[in-house]
């Protein structure tokens, strides 16, 4: 059973982000269920977020309070790893990655298990998976 300052605490963060002009509502055109947007935004999960550029766009800048600083992007065809402290990867193009860019990735996962990857793809990688073409 959670203690009540631990609620306390919880609730007066959300009112922090609130003034500040997060909402804990989904933003309006996205197909994202409440329950789903809540987690994305008090969590460090990582995700797969799938869509069009824009839409993910949207969606990053309406939980941009929620994520852990500092918050590094990666855009490009290959992968680039930040070396200091990152409270949040965003890897934009996550189907594009290389074979060895890949395995670059789960090496660097696996020495910062405190770092939150938020991972952006047009569609599902599962069918690169079940190809061989993504690692699982």
């Amino acid at each position: 059973m959670l203690q009540s300052s631990t609620v306390e605490a919880a609730t007066d963060q959300l009112h922090a982000r609130e003034r500040l002009g997060w909402s804990a509502s989904p933003p309006t055109g996205l197909r994202i269920e409440p329950g789903e947007w809540r987690v994305f935004t008090a969590t460090k999960a990582n995700t797969l977020m799938l869509g069009e550029p824009l839409a993910v766009t949207r969606m990053l800048n309406a939980a941009w309070l929620t994520l852990g600083r500092p918050v590094f992007w990666c855009d490009g065809p290959r992968l680039t790893l930040p070396e200091g402290q990152t409270g949040t990867f965003v890897l934009w193009r996550v189907d594009e990655l290389r074979a060895e860019d890949q395995q670059q990735l789960f090496g660097w996962l696996d020495r910062r298990g405190a770092t939150r990857v938020l991972a952006r793809a047009p569609r599902s990688v599962f069918p690169l998976v079940q190809q061989g073409q993504f690692l699982p």
